[in-house]
């Protein structure tokens, strides 16, 4: 429905938790992060590897104060199916000895999201627990405990 002149979504409250977070990658976007380059690759060099899958808006090559190159840098495309299909083709592609790493250009909270979620991905969810022990005798030290529980799994 409109309210004000806006669409409203009504639904269920869910916790952050809770919700299903779609993969970032689902949304479209035009600037693409490629890092692991040669410290020699210019912008002229990214601008001639990835033109071939569009119009490019623009390139940049980070680099330090003293202008080395710091092996990365973004590709920003006039389309975000030209940035879509420069992402297929050439992550994990070998340039100059080097293997790319080609994908989405994240903000640092997108960026978060990701690597929270491989992080639950790698843990059981009984990882991680948190167990309290009480009544112990004064002579149960922190070894002795790790080696009465790493039976059950990493202390």
């Amino acid at each position: 429905m409109l309210l004000n002149g806006k669409k409203v979504f009504v639904g269920p409250f869910l916790r952050k938790r809770d919700r299903d977070n779609t993969p970032i990658y689902n949304v479209k976007f035009t600037n693409v992060f490629v890092k692991n380059f040669s410290t020699t690759t210019t912008e002229d060099d990214l601008k001639k590897v990835f033109s071939e899958f569009g119009q490019i808006t623009s390139v940049v090559v980070m680099r330090e104060g003293d202008g080395m190159s710091k092996c990365f840098g973004f590709v920003n495309f006039d389309n975000s199916q030209d940035a879509a299909n420069a992402v297929d083709s050439l992550n994990g592609k070998n340039f100059d000895d080097k293997v790319w790493y080609v994908g989405k250009a994240l903000k640092k909270s997108e960026r978060g999201q990701e690597l929270k979620a491989k992080y639950e991905q790698n843990i059981n969810k009984n990882d991680g627990l948190i167990l309290f022990l009480k009544n112990l005798d004064d002579t149960v030290d922190d070894e002795k405990l790790k080696e009465l529980f790493s039976n059950f799994g990493y202390v």
